[in-house]
């Protein structure tokens, strides 16, 4: 796939697709980094083609079922080529790690410093009226 890739890596280049660049960045003008960019975009591209993804702004789609280890291994390969990680990388977690994460998350206000500490919620010690008003008229 080789000879595929790289003319696919050069069209990419060429015409600066939206798949391309919201995966990679703006297509670069110096030569050497354009050239990282034309190989990466070329990895991006044959893996498109491959799995038939062509959705116009999304690179490679979702992951492939485990069912098809080829096509699995192959977007992987792929997404380490595109991956830009802000914040926290959560992608080595499993399912149960990732339930357990957004459980400890769940109501918690960001706002309320209480609530970071462990502490009772400032915010749902006081009492609403409005919102008890508004909870009496639908009883």
């Amino acid at each position: 796939m080789g000879d595929r890739q790289r003319r696919i890596g050069q069209h990419a280049t060429r015409e600066a697709p939206l798949w391309a660049t919201q995966a990679l960045g703006p297509v670069p003008e110096d030569p050497q980094r354009r050239a990282g960019w034309e190989s990466r975009a070329g990895k991006l591209g044959a893996c498109r083609q491959m799995l038939r993804y062509d959705h116009p702004g999304e690179a490679i789609g979702p992951e492939p079922a485990a069912t098809f280890p080829e096509a699995r291994a192959e977007w992987h390969a792929t997404f380490a080529v595109m991956a830009r990680v802000e914040g926290i990388d959560v992608r080595h977690l499993t399912d149960g790690q990732l339930l357990a994460r957004r459980r400890a998350y769940e109501g918690r206000d960001p706002l309320d410093p209480g609530a970071r500490r462990g502490r009772a919620s400032s915010r749902s010690a006081t009492r609403d009226p409005y919102a008890e008003a508004a909870a009496s008229n639908y009883q």
